[in-house]
């Protein structure tokens, strides 16, 4: 549960880091671009001449609607003021939407109205008029008074737009208070309308609280008294300075303050006026309105000048607050369900892209995501499971920004108009921006949640996006121009999927680097994160080519498959991208074409002995694809009015291919192997390793593209690895003589490389008595596997066999060979098999069946009281080492006549469970403080500390097994040949080689003596040593022609022989050895004397490039024909062996 709760906080804790990044770049834009727009609107406005405008007959008419309901005891003085105000051309409406107290009776009495025959031109259906009323007074001839029925605010703005005249309407709350020259500058920028037209234009909304207001005009400027209401007196500093202005800037204002703002009348009408049904009146008719404009396909603006026009009365009490910000967030959330239609919907270009999206993740969003970390704080603070540097730090960082924006528009709005100019201001307003978010977010955070949920009382749902809009062909036009116009449309819906694939990609390769960066310190002292980065950008703009490319073929025949198909790519690539990178960082492996050569049942067993299949990943699967599909599919249904991103990406895409990725990661010449594959695209080495492996499994493909090598003369077109049987007897020297054949034990350990069972491994020697073996063995301290895998071990140790395309034993049917198993079996061997875990695993029962041995002791030969590895995920891997140890000593019987077996260990497999794990913890600990190891071996011994408790198990369960055998008879005339199939990668490798770098002991008591040899020898050297010396000491008949790959361990890997090559997985055979040289995908390296390596010149890169190639030819040439020897060798050396 708590591991579980450690994914949970990890997912959570970055889908909040994305949201604040998001939230810290558009302030950021915000800030920068309204301090533009307010000093460009400061400086064309130095000069202005507004008595102009104001005594000019001309100039356009403005009907000022001020809605009125019980606001007897001021509503005389603020139509006074109303009255006062400084333009040629206005007409003041005043609504009295139904009043229950004396508010009409004042109105009549004050300004001498009688009621009077209108002209209603408007059509927008209201509530009933009772009557119109106009003053007998000729000083107030621009007074209209309606009496309605009560229909709430917007109906009685609808009443006053019905009965307007004017060109604009300005629309305010009749409590406000206006500066005289307001409808002056107001109708600057209507005046000033060229080729779009403004619709709609707001100003800056001061607070009156705590003010000096003398005959409806503030005569003295002063902040609110209360926190609360200095808090506000910031927040509409924020919100007209920065937000209004930045976004009128931008053409993406969608909000005109309902307070006071005008409107063009003629659009108003046409939309249908305020919307009755909804409390956020004032925003919908702005949406309505520009979404009629975008409709219409008229040019338009909407406007906000940082004039302070108007000046309000602001909530000083929390519960007056919340009940306004609970409307407002109601408002909101009515509207954007409203006008769904228009989210990310290119047909209404930056309205729909960039307005409508903001305002609902950054608005609407906002507190709801500040509410929900508030919760999820306190839940992850009872589990425990706070990383609290990393939250002291991110809150800092948060409240930081936070402060720092307010502070900014405080200096912003301080130089542009001064309005709060005492000499306490400043300092009150810098102090109010560090108490808000302590102080005032809480408050209208939780008005805001309570509105969504005062939302969903009334049971408002939520309904499927639709959208509309089609481009028909002309039937005249020619195909070309069709042709074209389709390519355009292409283009421009290709662009958002692209750019939104881009991003999802991005963020998974930083989600990689930031999974590395917790699990592996190596990395943090290396440029891989650079690297990584470059490769799998070069790797996605190729991507993005590629599918781009083929959707716009592919559309041309189905639009709808096009689609489709762009998107289930784009969605696959993302999740993979996951899957790859995170395969990885457990494994420490790259995942390749070899995937496709393992049996459903044994990815089954690996992934759920791996605890892959668990529940819990399986729903982070899940999650993952919903995650990567929405966002795909919804930018699927956008489209770009110009084409310009999608040429940009495709254009991009296509220069990527003339780009070497080797180039972008410094020629891979990385030394720590580990490091070198955390740097490399997960995703470019899946895709390389499938391509190629597909091109080697069709050669005809690029057969025009090959060219003749002279080393193809020296090739045996029909068996290249065919040779005559010279091995030396190098053992013979070093053993006792006897008359008895010896019998024979080759235990390959998984996973035993030389970092951690030698004293100069880079860990250390964490394997004791295998340390003790060696003294008394013939030991290789530079002994080479094979394969980075155990796929190889048994055909190669056994049979120094090639390895075909995938691997020996992968093949369908198994070509004739020679190995130890029919050979020794041959001559009167018993043979057998020892496994705690499947033998179908790897194809290792395919190669026991061929080779008829006489005992195949797998999982299912085991039982009580033999022990099962622990489970994960509802899986082992099998029997524990101890077990299979025992069952071989318990079915293995004294007899006369050799025996020969091959056993394969399971326990240091990954997850490296074991059973009696505390006592091994216990063993480790006490190692670790023994053992003279240097501070960087401690370090590393530290970090891999599971895998090297699963080694001391191991080691543990070879004493007890030597223990017991010794106490044998047989055990005086038994040879042992000990080896690791290879190093384990989930201990990060220093070097490209150390992954096959693994010990090599030959102990038995037949030994003459100890001795260490320092030669380079790997696998294939191993059975001709052994079958030489069962040849020239015992007589033992042997083939005379075979196809060892290895010379024997006199010679191993020197320079005078062709080399070695390895195979690191099932489809990835990049490296090669030959004498002190090491070549790896391409990169030449030079082996020191304990198998340390450096990058080296290119002085011997051809000459190994040759060798490897000839190998590979040859081996290409076996696998294709399916035979390695002439059928008269393989039956003649049996049937000669069955006479005798």
């Amino acid at each position: 549960m708590l591991e579980f709760s450690h994914i949970v906080y990890e997912i959570i804790v970055w889908l909040f880091l994305l949201y604040s990044a998001a939230v810290f770049i558009i302030y950021t834009w915000i800030g920068l671009y309204a301090y533009g727009a307010v000093f460009r609107y400061k400086h064309n406005n130095t000069f202005t001449d507004y008595s102009i405008i104001a005594t000019n007959p001309n100039a356009p008419t403005f009907s000022l609607i001020a809605p009125a309901y019980n606001e007897g005891m001021t509503i005389v003085e603020n139509v006074r003021s109303l009255l006062s105000l400084y333009y040629h051309n206005l007409e003041i409406i005043i609504v009295n939407d139904g009043s229950k107290d004396d508010s009409i009776l004042k109105l009549i009495a004050s300004y001498e109205l009688e009621p009077t025959s209108f002209f209603v031109q408007g059509t927008i259906e209201t509530k009933d008029i009772r009557g119109i009323y106009k003053s007998k007074n000729p000083a107030f001839k621009k007074l209209i008074v309606v009496d309605k029925e009560n229909g709430g605010k917007a109906d009685a703005l609808n009443v006053g737009v019905n009965i307007s005249s004017g060109d604009y309407i300005v629309c305010i709350d009749v409590d406000c208070i206006l500066e005289q020259d307001a409808i002056l500058k107001l109708a600057k920028p209507f005046l000033e309308q060229t080729d779009k037209r403004v619709i709609a234009c707001g100003g800056v909304i001061r607070l009156a609280n705590n003010c000096n207001v003398v005959n409806g005009s503030v005569v003295d400027v002063n902040l609110p008294k209360s926190w609360l209401g200095r808090t506000q007196a910031l927040e509409y500093i924020r919100a007209f300075i920065l937000g209004r202005m930045a976004w009128s800037r931008a053409s993406g204002l969608i909000l005109i303050s309902g307070a006071f703002g005008a409107f063009d009348r003629e659009i108003v009408l046409a939309c249908g006026g305020y919307d009755r049904n909804t409390v956020g009146e004032d925003m919908e008719l702005v949406v309505r309105m520009r979404r009629y404009m975008e409709e219409q396909k008229q040019a338009y603006e909407v406007v906000n000048i940082p004039d302070p026009l108007c000046w309000t009365e602001v909530p000083e009490s929390k519960e007056v607050l919340r009940k306004q910000r609970n409307r407002w967030m109601r408002g909101t959330m009515e509207t954007l369900w409203k006008h769904r239609k228009l989210m990310f919907n290119p047909k209404y270009g930056r309205f729909g892209m960039l307005s409508m999206p903001y305002w609902f993740f950054f608005e609407f969003l906002g507190p709801i995501v500040e509410f929900t970390g508030y919760i999820v704080f306190l839940i992850f603070f009872i589990l425990g499971i706070i990383n609290w540097p990393f939250f002291v730090a991110l809150f800092a960082l948060v409240i930081a920004s936070g402060i720092l924006y307010s502070i900014y528009a405080i200096l912003v709005d301080l130089v542009s108009h001064q309005v709060y100019s005492k000499k306490r201001d400043l300092s009150t307003l810098i102090t109010t921006a560090i108490l808000e978010p302590l102080y005032f977010h809480p408050i209208v955070v939780k008005a805001g949640v309570q509105g969504v949920v005062d939302y969903f009382r009334k049971q408002h749902g939520w309904g499927e996006m639709t959208r509309q809009g089609f481009q028909q062909k002309d039937a005249n036009e020619s195909v070309w121009k069709y042709l074209g116009q389709r390519l355009n449309l292409s283009l421009q819906s290709l662009g958002p999927v692209m750019l939104v694939f881009f991003a999802l990609y991005m963020l998974s390769v930083g989600v990689e680097w930031w999974w590395y960066g917790r699990r592996f310190v190596q990395l943090s002292e290396s440029h891989a994160g650079k690297y990584l980065f470059l490769d799998n950008i070069l790797f996605l703009f190729q991507s993005l080519a590629c599918l781009g490319i083929g959707y716009l073929l592919l559309q041309f025949i189905s639009s709808f498959w096009a689609r489709l198909l762009m998107v289930i790519s784009f969605a696959f690539i993302v999740v993979m991208q996951f899957i790859l990178f995170l395969y990885f960082g457990e494994s420490r492996n790259l995942l390749g074409a070899d995937m496709f050569y393992y049996s459903s049942e044994e990815m089954k067993q690996i992934l759920q002995a791996s605890g892959m299949l668990s529940f819990t990943n399986i729903a982070l699967l899940l999650l993952l694809i919903v995650i990567s599909w929405v966002p795909l599919w919804v930018a699927n249904k956008q489209t770009f009015k110009k084409a310009y991103a999608s040429i940009a990406l495709l254009s991009l895409g296509i220069i990527s291919f003339f780009v070497s990725s080797a180039s972008l990661l410094g020629g891979s010449s990385e030394k720590d192997e580990f490091v070198a594959n955390a740097s490399r695209s997960k995703w470019r080495y899946f895709f390389d390793s499938n391509f190629t492996n597909y091109v080697d499994e069709h050669p005809g493909m690029l057969a025009m593209f090959n060219k003749d090598d002279d080393d193809a003369k020296v090739v045996d077109t029909k068996f290249p690895f065919l040779k005559k049987e010279d091995t030396k007897d190098f053992l013979g020297a070093y053993m006792q003589k006897t008359a008895k054949v010896p019998n024979l034990v080759i235990l390959v350990i998984e996973g035993l490389g030389h970092a951690y069972s030698a004293e100069n491994g880079y860990i250390g020697n964490f394997t004791p008595f295998i340390g003790t073996l060696k003294q008394q063995s013939l030991y290789w301290d530079n002994n080479m596997s094979s394969s980075g895998r155990t796929f190889s071990v048994l055909p190669t140790i056994t049979g120094s066999l090639p390895f075909a395309t995938h691997g020996f034993l992968e093949q369908d049917t198994l070509p004739d060979n020679f190995n130890l198993f029919n050979i020794l079996k041959s001559n009167g061997f018993n043979t057998g098999f020892f496994y705690g875990g499947h033998s179908n695993f790897d194809f290792m029962k395919k190669f026991m069946d061929y080779n008829k041995i006489d005992m195949l002791m797998d999982q299912a030969a085991f039982g009580p009281p033999y022990k099962k590895l622990p489970e994960k995920g509802g899986e082992s891997w099998g029997y524990e080492d101890q077990a299979v140890f025992s069952k071989l000593l318990e079915v293995q019987k004294v007899q006369e006549h050799p025996y020969f077996h091959v056993l394969l260990t399971l326990s240091t497999h990954n997850p490296f469970l074991i059973n009696n794990a505390a006592h091994y913890e216990q063993l480790f600990d006490q190692r670790i403080a023994t053992l003279n190891l240097t501070p960087e071996q401690k370090k590393w011994a530290l970090e891999n500390r599971t895998q090297l408790v699963s080694v001391l198990n191991l080691d543990d369960a070879m004493e007890q097994f030597f223990n017991e055998y010794k106490k044998r008879p047989d055990f005086a005339n038994t040879i042992f040949v000990i080896t690791g199939d290879h190093a384990m990668p989930e201990i990060p490798l220093q070097s490209k080689i150390d992954r096959y770098h693994v010990p090599l002991l030959i102990y038995s008591p037949l030994l003459k003596g100890p001795k260490t040899f320092h030669n380079f020898v790997s696998h294939f050297d191993v059975a001709p040593s052994i079958l030489a010396y069962y040849r020239e000491n015992f007589g033992m008949k042997t083939p005379t022609q075979v196809t060892w790959i290895g010379q024997g361990l006199d010679k191993g890997t020197s320079a005078q022989g062709d080399g070695i090559a390895m195979m690191q997985s099932k489809n990835q055979l990049i490296d090669f050895v030959k004498g002190s040289y090491h070549l790896s995908d391409g990169q030449l390296y030079k082996l020191d004397g304990i198998l340390n390596e450096d990058a080296a010149s290119d002085n011997a890169r051809e000459e190994l490039s040759k060798r490897f190639e000839l190998f590979k030819r040859k081996n290409k040439l076996f696998y294709t024909q399916k035979r390695l020897l002439p059928d008269s060798v393989y039956t003649n050396y049996f049937n000669r062996t069955k006479k005798n």
